[in-house]
C-alpha cells in the first residue's frame, strides 16, 4: 500500500513521453545508488517505487 502511493506521488515528476520517463527514472535510480553507498538520503521505499514504475514502463 505505502509502494502504490509512493508510485502514484512520483508519478506526475517523471515526464509524459517513453523517452522522458527513461531518463527522469535513470537519473533518479543513480541519485538513490548514489545516496546508498553514501549512507546520506537514501530511501528505500522511493527506490523501490522508481524501480516498479521503470519495470512497468514499455521499451
Amino acid at each position: 500500500m505505502l509502494l502504490a502511493a509512493r508510485m502514484e506521488t512520483l508519478r506526475p515528476f517523471i515526464g509524459t513521453t517513453p523517452e522522458e520517463r527513461r531518463i527522469v527514472l535513470s537519473r533518479l535510480l543513480r541519485e538513490q545508488r548514489r545516496a546508498a553507498r553514501s549512507g546520506r538520503g537514501y530511501d528505500a521505499l522511493r527506490h523501490a517505487a522508481l524501480r516498479r514504475l521503470m519495470n512497468e514502463a514499455p521499451w
